[in-house]
This record gives C-alpha cells, structure tokens and sequence, in this order.
C-alpha cells in the first residue's frame, strides 16, 4: 500500500515597510518561522515614554509593544535584530537581515531576511493608537506596576480568523477593519527604531 504523500506547506513571508535614508518607502519581505517557546513581556514606563519620544502612535514598528519587544532580546529563543511589527493579535519579530535578498529553495520568491511570528491574546493594542491611550497606559504601568504580555507561537495551521501573516484572514479577505481602532487602521509602520535602521542600512545600494 502505497503511502499518502504529504502536502508541501506553502512558504509564508511577511512585508515590512522601511523608510530608507534618502526618505524613499521600501517594502521587504520576510520569510515567516514559527514563534518559538512562549515569551513573557514586562512593558514597563520607559517603553511608553520611549515610544512617545519616537512618534510611534499607530505606527507597528515604534508603538510601545514594539519599544518593549525590542527591549527585552532576553525573552527570545532566538536573536532579535530589532525590528518588530506589532499587530492587534500578532507580533513579527525580526532574527535576521540578509546582506543580500535571497531566493527562497525550489520557489520563485525572494526574501530579505527571516522573522518568528506570535500570537497574543491581551488588548494592550488598544492603547498604542491615541496620546490619550498611551497615557493611560502610562498611568497605569505608574500606578500598578509593570503590564504583563505573554506571546505564544504562530502556527502554519491556525485556524483562527484572526489577521494571517501576509494580511489576510483564512477566508482570504481582508483584515476587518472593525477589529481596531481608528489608529489602526492608518497605520504605516514607517520605522525609526533602531532595528529598522539597521535594515535599511543593509538594504543601500
């Protein structure tokens, strides 16, 4: 009896918008591991404070879970270069950043690097799209001590119908807008984070 061949996964990237040095946008892409392990995160006041000092209100690469993400390296089971992207139920944590873009083995695409995808399950999201709401935040974190945010690794066979890497839910409509605020809905993710820097600097001709 002959065995039931298995079904290739399907390579998954995930595109990260840069604004370069000559204040060009750029979009790279990202091949998409698994999140590994289940880190826990202490967003803390200096997150918060820094993130403001960055304009990072709806920006998923300055907001203060990034800061915080890019903070706290230790957490991680693999390198964190710096630049993350922060999205209501998933975080793209960037390891790697090729000097030169790669093609993906026995595909037709190319990436510029690798990131881990996680999912989580708090509504800190809410507060990183007004002033008003990393205020509160603010005073929160002054009042109560540090939030606590725990990520838990993406699967290739989620099933939820929440955002998929690439943008699209499992139904392959587009992210439901309704799911955020405002905020989010405008963002642009331009980075000025110290990871992002680094990216764009890998990517100057």
């Amino acid at each position: 009896m002959s065995k039931k061949r298995r079904k290739k996964q399907p390579i998954v990237r995930h595109p990260f918008k840069i604004r370069m040095p000559n204040g060009k946008e750029r979009k790279l892409w990202f091949r998409v591991r698994a999140g590994e392990g289940r880190p826990e995160l202490s967003v803390k006041d200096t997150h918060v404070l820094e993130s403001m000092r960055r304009e990072g209100i709806g920006d998923t690469q300055n907001c203060t879970m990034a800061v915080c993400t890019q903070r706290s390296p230790e957490q991680f089971n693999h390198p964190v270069e710096g630049t993350v992207d922060w999205y209501p139920s998933r975080a793209y944590v960037v390891s790697e950043v090729f000097d030169k873009r790669r093609k993906v083995r026995n595909t037709t695409l190319w990436v510029d690097g690798e990131c881990y995808a996680y999912i989580h399950r708090d509504n800190i999201w809410k507060y990183n799209d007004t002033l008003r709401g990393q205020q509160r935040l603010l005073r929160l974190i002054q009042e109560n001590g540090p939030y606590q945010v725990k990520l838990f690794p993406w699967r290739k066979q989620d099933n939820s119908k929440s955002p998929k890497p690439g943008g699209k839910t499992r139904d392959r409509s587009r992210v439901n807008s309704r799911r955020a605020s405002p905020g989010a809905a405008k963002r642009l993710a331009f980075a000025r984070g110290e990871g992002a820097f680094q990216i764009a600097k890998a990517q100057v001709a």
